[in-house]
């Protein structure tokens, strides 16, 4: 996926009200909020359905629930499935596009993202 990499919360914001208004994502609510990590689970994700490329400070974590991703993490490529998880630095350019319908993760970050209006 070339183009070009959004960054900032108001970006991301942006990006996953577009997904939901499409239909590509149908949920997308916070599980879990402290003082240094926060945690959001997105589902009902459509197949075929791409994050823009996108980097940010955050350390952060996904953990596939149900589907498939093919994930691309800097120049890497790894497809992950149900019970998988990855570990995203810092500041890496990365997305993901599903590869099942009905795809579920959940993204954790380290400090707390704040994408959700």
């Amino acid at each position: 996926m070339a183009g070009k990499v959004i960054t900032g919360d108001k970006a991301m914001s942006d990006s996953l009200k577009a997904a939901k208004d499409s239909g590509s994502m149908k949920g997308m609510v916070s599980i879990a909020s402290g003082k240094q990590l926060n945690a959001t689970k997105f589902s009902g994700i459509a197949k075929g359905a791409a994050g823009e490329p996108f980097a940010h400070e955050n350390e952060q974590v996904t953990i596939i629930l149900s589907g498939g991703i093919e994930f691309h993490l800097g120049e890497d490529i790894v497809v992950l499935r149900a019970g998988d998880s990855i570990f995203i630095p810092p500041n890496v350019i990365h997305y993901g596009i599903a590869i099942e319908d009905e795809t579920t993760v959940v993204d954790i970050f380290s400090p707390p993202r704040k994408y959700m209006d």
